[in-house]
């Protein structure tokens, strides 16, 4: 299988162009000043995959308006991608999450905020495989 990957010049533009659309072109002058500085430290920061438990994503879930959630919100959207993907190339009769094209990644956060908060016995889970129960639970084809 080949592996697509977006050359960083096409994804700036690609931002570059909602911003200016749903700002306008004085205000995303400013803004595009922020987003070169946020591209050069993002590509500035090692990355470093870890174990996230249970716990610790709903930790991060529930501190509102922080850089906590918008990891919380990033994973579960990673997560809910992976799932989206693995789905559309499953065969029909394997098939176990089906995500409605219109849902969110907002959605996502809600349907994993209620899921951990109800099932605290499995906060010694993985991340990943509660963020995918969760999904599941919410989600489940016919």
């Amino acid at each position: 299988m080949i592996e697509r990957f977006v050359p960083l010049r096409a994804y700036y533009s690609a931002v570059r162009r909602l911003i200016e659309a749903e700002l306008g072109r004085a205000k995303a002058k400013a803004m595009n000043r922020w987003l070169v500085c946020f591209l050069a430290l993002a590509l500035a920061v090692p990355a470093q995959a870890e174990y996230v438990s249970g716990a610790e994503l709903l930790d991060r879930c529930l501190t509102p308006r922080s850089s906590a959630e918008a990891t919380c919100l990033g994973y579960v959207a990673g997560v809910a991608d992976s799932v989206i993907a693995y789905e559309a190339e499953a065969d029909p009769l394997l098939k176990r999450v089906c995500i409605p094209t219109t849902a969110m990644p907002a959605q996502f956060l809600d349907v994993v905020r209620k899921y951990l908060v109800a099932n605290p016995e499995q906060y010694s889970w993985t991340a990943q495989m509660l963020v995918f129960n969760a999904l599941l639970k919410a989600f489940p084809c016919p």
